[in-house]
């Protein structure tokens, strides 16, 4: 083979494996750039940011998240921001679309773990907190999504108590995602849009794989009212805190 082909060979090889060290590199400065986990510290500071989805028509709504975040859970107002959701109908599709515009925003500022809540996110009791930051500490490195908020249909124990692998579950109401993972739930969430179906339903093809966890007995759960997705009023606390769906596997 000639010089000049045999160079230009060699270049085209070097260019690759340089590309391919970078993108590993790329990777390995990003996990290590991620907030570092201190269960003495409150676990709003060991996120990026607290973003939760409300309806410009439901200043209830906000007031709730508001007094909840700022002067409930002590979470500073530059800590959380409101994201304003969208309206339509039938109403999990303005939820998804709600979703997506969180997940996107996320996505945009490049947050490493990021707290997405629903406006009628209820903290369950003053230990809230302090459940949260035990969990946290404990919680497995590679987690791609903590749930504040869950209905269970089948966890399995995993002996890091209270928290669970979630291999099913519905609702949404409050969830903690890692960075790396926010490109899959945008699929997903993308892809319920289209598939009409309501998010929840979508999320629980991942959950039999990936890494999620949850709560039982839960931290928190959906406030009971008028539900704007269901146009009625709701009370699902028979799912979420009696866990009549429940069953734990090993």
């Amino acid at each position: 083979m000639p010089l000049y082909w045999s160079l230009l060979v060699l270049g085209v090889v070097v260019l690759w494996v340089a590309v391919w060290w970078g993108s590993l590199s790329t990777v390995s400065a990003t996990r290590t750039t991620m907030v570092t986990r201190d269960a003495s510290q409150p676990w709003w500071q060991q996120l990026d940011q607290i973003l939760y989805i409300n309806l410009d028509d439901r200043g209830d709504r906000r007031t709730h998240m508001e007094t909840l975040l700022s002067q409930t859970l002590g979470v500073p107002k530059d800590r959380f921001e409101r994201v304003a959701a969208v309206r339509d109908s039938p109403g999990w599709k303005g939820c998804a679309q709600s979703h997506v515009k969180a997940v996107e925003l996320a996505l945009e500022r490049q947050y490493h773990y990021v707290c997405i809540l629903e406006d009628d996110f209820c903290p369950l009791s003053v230990e809230f907190s302090a459940s949260l930051e035990t969990a946290w500490a404990t919680l497995p490195s590679d987690f791609h999504v903590l749930m504040l908020g869950l209905t269970p249909i089948r966890l399995q124990r995993i002996q890091k108590d209270p928290l669970y692998r979630v291999r099913q579950a519905l609702a949404m109401p409050g969830y903690i995602v890692a960075r790396e993972y926010l490109p899959v739930l945008l699929k997903t969430f993308r892809q319920a849009l289209a598939e009409q179906q309501p998010i929840d339903l979508l999320t629980q093809r991942l959950q039999a794989s990936d890494r999620w966890y949850g709560f039982f007995p839960p931290i928190a759960r959906q406030l009971p009212g008028f539900s704007d997705i269901e146009n009625r009023h709701t009370d699902y606390g028979f799912l979420e805190l009696e866990g009549r769906m429940l069953k734990f596997i090993d």
